[in-house]
């Protein structure tokens, strides 16, 4: 939701106009890129802990180059921030609450990816800049081929399963049984459910 515009001519407009203040915008894009920078530095912890938990080694680069690229785009962003408003902004240390199984921490990172190639759609079209618009492109494109990697992984997880389901193998059988699900049926992403 934006906030107030300080322009009282915005303010006397009907609710549906939108504001088209410089500085109300200005305010709405920095936060956009604080909020950007705080989901990478969270990402990118996820992304460490998650090669820590993945059960082969295949998972473990997969996971470590996806947090490199969180990295960059933090840096990335950082410099965009810096350009716009000549100050340094840097995200504290967080803390990441450790998802409870493997398939869980795949499913919500796939989400998060999805979401984060929104959020950056949307940033991109409220820059000015050319230079910083194609970052931010890129940027986001890189979050859509993370989420296509994962839900690929997350794919090969579930078909595990239920091989090792449907031969009766117990769990500890198969390395890739990992989603904790005995039944047929395999989870589907949905985004919206916690």
């Amino acid at each position: 939701m934006s906030k107030k515009c300080r322009n009282k001519e915005c303010n006397d407009r009907p609710f549906y106009y939108d504001c088209e203040c410089p500085t109300n915008n200005a305010v709405n894009v920095l936060q956009a890129i604080r909020d950007a920078m705080k989901d990478e530095r969270e990402d990118s912890r996820k992304y460490h802990y998650m090669a820590k938990k993945a059960p082969c080694e295949a998972d473990k680069q997969l996971f470590y180059s996806i947090r490199r690229d969180e990295k960059r785009h933090y840096c990335l962003l950082q410099e965009i921030y810096r350009d716009l408003t000549c100050e340094c902004y840097c995200v504290d240390e967080i803390q990441v609450k450790k998802p409870k199984g493997y398939c869980r921490a795949l499913k919500k990172a796939i989400c998060a990816e999805m979401q984060g190639a929104t959020d950056y759609e949307n940033l991109a079209s409220a820059l000015t800049c050319v230079e910083h618009q194609e970052i931010v492109i890129c940027i986001m494109n890189d979050e859509k081929e993370h989420a296509q990697k994962l839900a690929a992984l997350y794919k090969l997880y579930q078909d595990c399963a239920c091989r090792c389901q449907e031969k009766t193998l117990s769990a500890s059988a198969c390395t890739g049984y990992v989603c904790g699900s005995r039944n047929g049926e395999m989870p589907v992403i949905d985004c919206n459910k916690k």
